[in-house]
C-alpha cells in the first residue's frame, strides 16, 4: 500500500471492525510495507487447561484427563452401547472417576437407570 492515506484508511477499518471483539486488541500502525503488529489478550481459560488437572506425580508439568472429561467420556460410550441394545455394561474406572460420576447430578441425567458400584479392593 502505497498511500499513507490508503494505510490510515485501512487502519480506521480495522479498529472498527474490532470494537466487537471481547478481547482486548492493540494495533499498530500500518507500516510502510503494508505489515500490521496486532495482539489479542486471551479472555478464555486455555482449553487444555480446561479438560485435564495438573500431574500430581509430576508435581504438575504434566497433564492427564480430568474426572469431569473422562466422566463425559464414559457417558458417551455407554450412551454408545446402550443403543445397540446392549443389557449389562461393566465400566473399569479410577475410584475418583467413579465417585464423580456417581454423586454428580451429570451422571443423573444421563444415565436413566441406576449406577451399581462394585467394591473391589
Amino acid at each position: 500500500m502505497e498511500s499513507a492515506e490508503n494505510r490510515e484508511k485501512v487502519f480506521r477499518a480495522l479498529q472498527e471492525a474490532l470494537t466487537e471483539d471481547k478481547s482486548r486488541t492493540n494495533i499498530l500502525k500500518i507500516s510502510e510495507l503494508g505489515l500490521v503488529e496486532m495482539t489479542r489478550k486471551r479472555t478464555h481459560e486455555d482449553l487444555v487447561r480446561y479438560l485435564t488437572e495438573p500431574c500430581s506425580y509430576c508435581e504438575g508439568r504434566g497433564y492427564h484427563k480430568s474426572r469431569r472429561t473422562v466422566c463425559f467420556e464414559i457417558f458417551r460410550e455407554v450412551e454408545k452401547e446402550a443403543i445397540s441394545n446392549t443389557k449389562n455394561i461393566v465400566v473399569f474406572a479410577s475410584p475418583n472417576v467413579v465417585n464423580r460420576m456417581t454423586t454428580k447430578k451429570e451422571a443423573c441425567g444421563l444415565f436413566g437407570k441406576n449406577i451399581q458400584q462394585a467394591d473391589h479392593h
